[in-house]
């Protein structure tokens, strides 16, 4: 069974399909979904680091003093990192949105879903 290119381009009829293989802009909608989630996953470990520490059973026994406060430092780098990570997917949807002509290509769910989570990481960190 052959290829029939017409049937994939929908958006110019008698339009020929030149794109072989993947160009910039269609690789550059991974590599902004992959520094997006790097981020994301960086702003987790950073969040575990910046909360305060809850109280055990020990901390009470052995009379251990602990922090009590978030690190601000830290908070304003998980808003900052957010917020790159909110416009690395805003980008790439962008991109996405323009690249999406043929009936094999997709919008990027993870972009939406990176989009969507730091959006809500800023609106909490905005409403507190």
């Amino acid at each position: 069974m052959s290829y029939d290119w017409k049937r994939d381009v929908k958006w110019r009829p008698g339009f020929q399909d030149r794109r072989e293989k993947r160009d910039f802009w269609s690789r550059s909608i991974t590599w902004f979904t992959l520094a997006g989630w790097v981020i994301m996953v960086s702003v987790l470990v950073i969040f575990d680091k910046a909360k305060p520490t809850q109280e055990s059973f020990f901390d009470r026994f052995h009379h251990v003093e602990r922090v009590t406060t978030w690190n601000d430092s830290l908070v304003q780098s998980l808003f900052i990192m957010m917020i790159v990570g909110f416009l690395l997917g805003i980008v790439g949807l962008i991109i996405n949105y323009r690249r999406n002509r043929r009936q094999k290509d997709h919008i990027s769910v993870s972009l939406i879903l990176l989009s969507l989570v730091s959006l809500l990481g800023i609106l909490i960190f905005l409403l507190n």
